[in-house]
């Protein structure tokens, strides 16, 4: 499988695909066996993940437009067939629109990995050496999808939604707790890349730790540290692939 189908595959599983490319990935899963099995795997991954979002109460100014774009429970008994079958899918669409601007607006990130808070935890066996992480901006969609190896000694980070102020790079940096923050390298937001684990950090446990992006004066941190603002930042995972 080529990086741009694994990326297809991530941003479908949290939902940051456009309509129309996700449309199009949903009749290639329909008939690909393969590809839902990817899918699923992609799944098991990030299930972990759900566990981090905190419940929330919603306003009830939400219930309020969710009952606007739905529509009332069942149509008069006289109305004509065709009109109520057009009515229903004009209730649908509205439905839809809602429903993905109220994703936006709460934050996609959210949205997409709650759906996975029911899989079942015991049946994902964990690798202690590897691991994953959602890298947002306080909900926002996600902006990098990274994976770490630390068997390997490689950091796999996959752009989504990062942006990289004019004449500025973003750097990315693991944080241990009670620890100064360790550089893994610069983010390119044009394509997928692979960055070297510091020798410190192989072999290491992981899980908690946080990664945060800062931005940095071209070509990166002059002093080893952030001097930027954090722009980005998750929390890794144990990855069950």
């Amino acid at each position: 499988m080529t990086e741009e189908q694994e990326g297809r595959i991530a941003e479908y599983v949290l939902g940051t695909l456009p309509a129309e490319e996700r449309a199009v990935f949903e009749r290639e899963l329909a008939a690909d066996p393969a590809l839902r099995a990817e899918v699923a795997a992609w799944e098991r991954r990030l299930a972990g993940l759900a566990a981090q979002v905190p419940p929330v109460q919603p306003d009830p100014r939400v219930w309020a437009a969710l009952e606007r774009a739905i529509g009332p429970e069942a149509p008069p008994a006289a109305a004509d067939p065709a009109v109520l079958t057009l009515s229903a899918e004009a209730r649908l669409r509205r439905s839809r629109a809602w429903w993905r601007s109220a994703a936006l607006a709460a934050g996609a990130l959210a949205a997409g990995l709650a759906a996975f808070i029911l899989l079942p935890r015991g049946e994902l066996p964990a690798r202690p050496d590897s691991y994953v992480a959602v890298v947002n901006r306080g909900g926002d969609l996600p902006a990098l999808i990274v994976r770490v190896d630390t068997r390997a000694g490689v950091v796999q980070v996959r752009p989504v939604r990062a942006e990289v102020p004019a004449d500025r790079s973003l750097e990315l940096w693991f944080v241990a707790a009670g620890a100064a923050p360790r550089s893994l390298g610069l983010i390119d937001t044009g394509g997928r890349k692979r960055l070297a684990i510091p020798e410190a950090l192989r072999g290491s446990a992981l899980e908690g730790g946080t990664l945060a992006v800062s931005v940095e004066p071209a070509g990166g941190s002059p002093t080893g540290a952030p001097t930027g603002p954090v722009v980005y930042s998750g929390t890794l995972i144990d990855d069950p692939s």
